[in-house]
């Protein structure tokens, strides 16, 4: 982050929207913009849904709330193309990026959006008018009103008036969109499945999993196509963790939306880029001594070739 950002006036209000400290707020927006550098180069960081963008960065509060705030305070544009776009991401992203933009005849999300006059101005809010003191105003007035809404309310049946247990039951049930996610029976097929892998485990599938879940269901190829592809990664030596890095596949990294595709194109295949490199006599499940064992290539994420890196995290 540059010198002098946390003294701007958006930033001050997005620590302030969600009660942030100053070290919290900082380690947010560097997260985001760590994640857009690898995942959403082009800033285009609406693919991503409210939970995975959250779930990304390991926000633990409701995503809702984060890209509400992001939007309000300056650091996020709606756009109707993109959904989300970083705001103004073509003037600070690193040099490597540009360079790997510049190269390929690409355009940064902003730069589309502004062109095509779709990210405009956000508008000011308007100020909040102090409150009038209306008892003081027109005290008889008030004492009347007020003694007549008692009687009014009194006159009400109790049965009418919802109790507050009741209003927070339904504004939690709003609140965590459980419409939203997958059904018992497709949520309780989905974790039999997993957990039948030599992958990392699902101890439990956690609210932000189910979101994450119910999303790529909605998707038909997802729908028609998880299973081989979860069957191919359990296939994989480089997902069951026989990596350079020790990295092993777990429930968030099949969940993201492209996981599945780059499956079943054979990405992650023993003789992929990112598997046992081709011709390697690597066994799986076999230690082999320092001197014969053949690391697998892994491409730079840094490289003038801005694409995906092969690592998958």
């Amino acid at each position: 982050m540059k010198v002098g950002t946390d003294s701007k006036l958006k930033f001050k209000k997005l620590k302030m929207r969600l009660r942030l400290a100053l070290w919290e707020a900082t380690g947010l927006l560097e997260s985001i913009w760590a994640f857009a550098s690898r995942d959403a180069q082009d800033g285009d960081i609406g693919k991503f849904s409210n939970e995975e963008i959250a779930l990304s960065i390991e926000w633990e509060r409701d995503p809702d709330d984060l890209i509400d705030a992001m939007v309000a305070c300056g650091w996020f544009d709606k756009d109707p193309e993109f959904r989300l776009i970083i705001h103004d991401w073509s003037q600070h992203v690193p040099n490597w990026l540009k360079g790997n933009h510049k190269k390929h005849g690409k355009e940064f999300a902003d730069v589309i959006a502004r062109r095509r006059g779709a990210t405009k101005e956000r508008p000011r809010e308007p100020r909040k008018e102090r409150p009038r003191d209306v008892a003081k105003e027109h005290p008889r007035e008030t004492r009347c009103e007020a003694a007549q809404g008692s009687e009014d309310a009194a006159t009400i049946p109790s049965h009418v008036i919802p109790s507050q247990n009741q209003v927070k039951s339904s504004q939690v049930k709003t609140a965590s969109g459980a419409d939203a996610g997958p059904s018992k029976d497709e949520a309780e097929e989905f974790v039999e499945a997993w957990n039948g892998t030599r992958l990392t485990g699902c101890r439990k599938l956690t609210d932000a999993r189910r979101r994450l879940l119910g999303t790529r269901l909605k998707n038909a190829d997802w729908r028609a196509s998880w299973r081989e592809a979860l069957r191919m990664a359990d296939a994989s030596p480089f997902c069951r963790g026989v990596n350079d890095r020790g990295w092993k596949a777990d429930i968030e990294w099949f969940l993201r939306p492209d996981t599945t595709t780059k499956i079943m194109e054979g990405k992650y295949d023993a003789n992929g880029s990112t598997g046992v490199a081709s011709g390697s006599s690597h066994q799986p499940g076999r230690v082999q001594s320092a001197g014969n064992r053949q690391e697998p290539e892994i491409v730079d994420s840094f490289d003038d070739d801005d694409d995906d890196p092969d690592v998958p995290f």
